[in-house]
């Protein structure tokens, strides 16, 4: 019985020795592209900030994500500010919006930011994920009153720029679920368990 055991730990901690190397050899080549990536993002940056680029995103989907924001709640204000009736309304909405542009952001970051390794072994940031999942089915409210707010008695100008921040924001809203789907979707070794504990 006790010779048994030992077998037993010996062939355990002979398969552990078996998966180990091979994850340390992975980790060494992910180390490498790392560190080629980390050069090569640090010479975009550098040829951005000479041509005045820069804005401090790290990701084009985040830069698309902040400036399609920027562009509907602009438009939004300037229907608030034509629209006595609704206005109010509209001005709430581009405010929440807004609100929501740096929470959705920041999760994108942070899930581009972790490291190639830990979304092998254990899988994507599933708490992220979950946050932008959450921005999404905001942001969908939100289309949805816009929506009925213009189908309210307003001037057809207004009509036709909340119809196109609609059509804008509905465009990012799809980029997004894309992103997040994209990052749901990739392989790890334990990513069940994480899921199981969260």
């Amino acid at each position: 019985m006790i010779k048994n055991k030992f077998v037993f730990q010996g062939a355990a901690l002979l398969l552990l020795a078996g998966m180990y190397s091979p994850v340390l050899a992975l980790e060494s080549s992910v180390n490498v592209s790392a560190q080629t990536s980390k050069n090569d993002s640090q010479m975009e940056l550098n040829t951005k900030a000479e041509t005045g680029e820069d804005m401090g995103l790290s990701s084009t989907t985040e830069s698309t994500h902040r400036s399609a924001v920027s562009v509907f709640v602009k438009g939004l204000l300037a229907v608030a500010g034509r629209e006595g009736g609704i206005g109010s309304q509209v001005r709430v909405i581009a405010q929440e919006q807004n609100d929501s542009a740096s929470t959705t952001v920041e999760a994108m970051s942070k899930i581009e930011e972790r490291s190639a390794f830990k979304t092998f072994l254990i899988g994507t940031d599933f708490k992220n994920t979950a946050l932008l999942r959450s921005e999404l089915v905001k942001t969908g409210n939100r289309i949805n009153k816009l929506k009925v707010l213009s189908k309210q008695k307003i001037k057809a100008e207004s009509k036709v720029e909340l119809e196109t921040e609609i059509k804008v924001m509905e465009n990012d809203e799809a980029r997004i679920e894309t992103f997040v789907d994209s990052n749901e979707n990739e392989f790890s070794l334990f990513g069940w368990v994480a899921k199981r504990f969260q």
